[in-house]
């Protein structure tokens, strides 16, 4: 049973719960144009298969820091690198050797942006329940990806379009009414979205689901998929925003032949809780040249970031690692 005690509620909005989905989103309108590396050139670097995320909430509480990676770079944590056969969470002692000055990394968003690393900063805060201290500043600043994730090399790589042609259809709408249903009829959901809105929650109120976002591209070469993200709009609140605007939502990854579903979650934006929402697919690529396609997944969680590698292995996206940082 789930209970208060599952929940933590603050007087003040959290600025990690706060921040949109489009944080992690980058506009590809924004993006120069993709003048990929041949695939050679991209898997010569020295640096093993590596994949690093960007630091996020550790900017806050360190002025210093914020400003630098504010003006001059992008502030990066270590997330997984790919050694004797397997992809592992790699450590804070490692990054110094692993990744010199002056180390290039390709963007997962689109690898014709690359980033050199400038020095090693130190500050402390917590991934996966234990304490980091070791972060890359890369250069340059990129101002269209807010929560950028980087791969030191790649052999193959899918960007990520706006869809032209959304997919209709009754099925996608009934998975989401299957997975979101249990949730939204928690009654201690409903007593915290009515004590956060300051009046009574009336489930009449939320609007029929609606298509929030669609991205297209391939899970593997020659496999196209769609990631889509749908809405179901609570009474007047049109936010641009997915973390606090009250509505429910539902995010999936889908053949886009058959709308097979490869990948699915749902989550009710709700301020302030230690509630996960505001999915974001952040780069596709065999990072490692091993014929497997890595996915990473980015998250809000309560007071940081969650990032998710998976693997699409035999048809099916299975999870690898998960780092969790607040």
């Amino acid at each position: 049973m789930i209970t208060g005690k599952h929940l933590i509620l603050s007087g003040v909005l959290l600025a990690a719960a706060a921040i949109c989905a489009e944080t992690l989103k980058q506009d590809p309108s924004a993006q120069p144009e993709e003048t990929l590396p041949s695939p050679g050139a991209a898997m010569d670097s020295k640096v093993p298969p590596m994949i690093l995320v960007h630091s996020g909430g550790a900017l806050y509480g360190e002025d210093g820091l914020a400003q630098d990676a504010d003006e001059n770079g992008e502030l990066m944590k270590g997330f997984c690198v790919f050694e004797e056969g397997r992809w592992r969470i790699v450590k804070d002692v490692e990054l110094p050797p692993l990744v010199p000055v002056a180390t290039q990394f390709f963007s997962m968003w689109n690898p014709a942006v690359v980033f050199t690393m400038s020095r090693l900063a130190g500050i402390n805060f917590e991934c996966n329940g234990t304490s980091t201290s070791k972060h890359l500043l890369f250069s340059p600043k990129n101002d269209s990806s807010t929560f950028p994730v980087m791969m030191s090399r790649h052999a193959w790589h899918s960007p990520l379009k706006p869809v032209a042609e959304p997919p209709k259809s009754d099925e996608l709408l009934r998975r989401m009414t299957l997975e979101l249903q249990p949730m939204e009829e928690m009654s201690w959901l409903k007593e915290v979205r009515s004590m956060m809105d300051k009046e009574p929650y009336d489930p009449g109120k939320l609007h029929p689901a609606k298509l929030f976002e669609a991205y297209e591209f391939e899970i593997a070469p020659g496999e196209p998929a769609f990631f889509l993200t749908y809405r179901k709009q609570y009474g007047d609140q049109d936010w641009d925003c997915c973390s606090d605007d009250f509505s429910s939502y539902w995010c999936t990854i889908v053949r886009k032949n058959n709308l097979e579903s490869l990948w699915s979650r749902a989550w009710l934006a709700i301020p302030e809780t230690k509630l996960g929402n505001c999915y974001s697919v952040c780069g596709v690529a065999d990072v490692n040249g091993d014929g497997v396609t890595e996915v990473v997944i980015c998250q809000n969680v309560y007071e940081g970031w969650s990032f998710q590698l998976y693997e699409y292995r035999e048809k099916r996206l299975t999870l690898v690692l998960d780092l969790t940082c607040s």
